[in-house]
């Protein structure tokens, strides 16, 4: 909605669990070497101190729980043989934005 997009465009956009999900298999899927490069922590919990040490020293910090889970995610993906037709013989990452009657797309 415009209101939402106000919203977003003024005060960003906070990070949310399917967010970080999200980022987590397109990485692992796409581009897997900025994937392998990710810090990730062995935690229970994000509100635990080692997590929270963490994501201060390195800013950006998953967990192991949310790794595997996008490994998981990957690897059903990388299985399916629909899906690898999907994405075989494709560009990544082209910009597609543009301003259409003074809006961004």
């Amino acid at each position: 909605s415009p209101k939402t997009y106000k919203y977003v465009t003024k005060y960003g956009n906070p990070e949310t669990q399917p967010l970080r999900d999200g980022r987590l298999v397109h990485l692992s899927i796409l581009e897997p070497r900025k994937f392998e490069a990710l810090n990730f922590i062995d935690v229970a919990s994000k509100n635990s101190k080692a997590y929270k040490e963490a994501k201060e020293q390195c800013g950006e910090v998953y967990t192991r729980t949310e790794k595997e889970n996008a490994e998981k995610i990957a690897d059903a993906f990388l299985k399916n043989e629909h899906a690898l037709k999907t994405i075989s013989n494709c560009a990544f990452e082209i910009p597609s934005i543009d301003i259409i009657q003074g809006y961004p797309f």
